[in-house]
């Protein structure tokens, strides 16, 4: 097994989405990404931004334990230096984006994705290493230099899709769907 050459912390907005959730975790299932999140970001999925989608506490212990299952090792647990290193630099309209930075140094990421990057600056990905991009960029990077897993992975949400994905492709200018990989990837799973 090679390690991942790419480390990306996953906002609560990214997470949301059972389509990028599943496909993120899938990329890192077949350890084409290291995948993380933090506890607070976590949290912050199960208290507010699942069950505002009607999700109910039954699913959503089925989507954590999946998300578990899938990557024990995903959550990450910043420190207080974490913590305290982002309050010196951003200027953030949205406090619960600190943790997202915290958990990113926590991890030592290489990225951070979000659909909300207005609310992190360039200031702050030069001070601390990492770059912020939007999901849909960055499954457009990963397509770029992963084709065959991002094709196999887009296919399985694909198969589970009750409606069109294709504003997913648009959004990350991949143009058409991806086409089937030439390789065999592992047995990928379904995360919603």
């Amino acid at each position: 097994m090679t390690k991942p050459i790419k480390i990306l912390v996953l906002d609560t907005n990214v997470l949301t989405s059972w389509v990028e959730r599943t496909l993120y975790v899938n990329l890192a299932t077949n350890n084409v990404i290291e995948l993380h999140w933090s506890a607070v970001i976590e949290s912050d999925l199960v208290e507010k931004s699942l069950p505002n989608q009607g999700k109910s506490p039954e699913q959503i212990r089925e989507i954590v334990s999946a998300l578990h299952d899938a990557l024990p090792d995903a959550v990450v647990h910043p420190s207080i230096r974490d913590f305290a290193a982002t309050s010196t630099i951003i200027d953030a309209t949205d406090r619960d984006d600190l943790n997202v930075v915290a958990a990113a140094l926590a991890a030592q990421a290489d990225y951070i994705v979000t659909k909300n990057i207005k609310h992190f600056s360039r200031e702050m990905e030069q001070r601390f290493g990492f770059r912020v991009l939007h999901s849909a960029e960055m499954i457009k990077l990963l397509n770029e230099v992963y084709p065959d897993y991002v094709a196999e992975c887009i296919a399985t949400v694909e198969r589970y899709a009750t409606k069109p994905i294709e504003d997913l492709f648009t959004n990350a200018n991949l143009g058409e769907v991806p086409t089937m990989p030439a390789k065999p990837v592992k047995k990928l799973r379904r995360i919603k």
